[in-house]
């Protein structure tokens, strides 16, 4: 993806909500930029994300998380 990065701008009020932790499985179905999903990815989550952007798809592929 080009240009600037995308900051999410809920990221500590979406990860208190969903409080995600080892062993927690999360749907993400605005994978977007990704910035939520490695969040939750990072706090020990499994993440499953969607996006009908077939950049925002591409870019997602390219994690060691999705292989």
């Amino acid at each position: 993806m080009s240009g600037a990065p995308h900051i999410p701008v809920l990221l500590d009020e979406v990860i208190a909500a969903l409080a995600p932790a080892p062993g927690t499985v999360i749907v993400d179905a605005t994978f977007g930029a990704g910035g939520y999903t490695r969040a939750l990815l990072d706090a020990g989550a499994t993440v499953h994300a969607f996006d009908r952007d077939p950049d925002a798809i591409a870019a997602g592929q390219g994690w060691p998380e999705c292989g």
